[in-house]
């Protein structure tokens, strides 16, 4: 089982802790750890907010996937901390090896572009 959470950042503004209440829930079912889904049912939390994520990992030792955009810059070492995965984007993974290059360099051009700033 696929779990995302969404807009993690937007509802905590709110009031609302989306990564507290998913294992609340879990917990609830006796789904909070490995060791509990392990004769149930695999479960795996994915997000695009690093914060939701981080947060989940201090609750569960489930499975976290931290999935990123082809336009953004991580930096995958501070992933590896709170996350046991990352989830890349589709194009990376099904276009072929040309158009994966070519992305590859457009991302290069892009974090260049982004960088030259500091450097003088």
């Amino acid at each position: 089982l696929y779990i995302e959470l969404k807009g993690y950042d937007d509802k905590l503004k709110k009031g609302v802790d989306e990564a507290q209440m998913l294992f609340d829930v879990l917990n609830a079912h006796g789904l909070g750890t490995i060791a509990d889904c392990s004769d149930k049912i695999p479960i795996v939390v994915q997000s695009f907010d690093k914060a939701g994520l981080k947060k989940m990992a201090t609750l569960t030792d489930l499975p976290l996937v931290q999935l990123v955009h082809d336009t953004d810059i991580y930096d995958y070492d501070e992933i590896a901390q709170f996350a046991n995965g990352v989830g890349p984007p589709a194009a990376w993974i099904m276009n072929s090896l040309d158009n994966i290059w070519s992305t590859m360099e457009n991302d290069v051009k892009t974090q260049d572009d982004q960088y030259s700033k500091y450097i003088q």
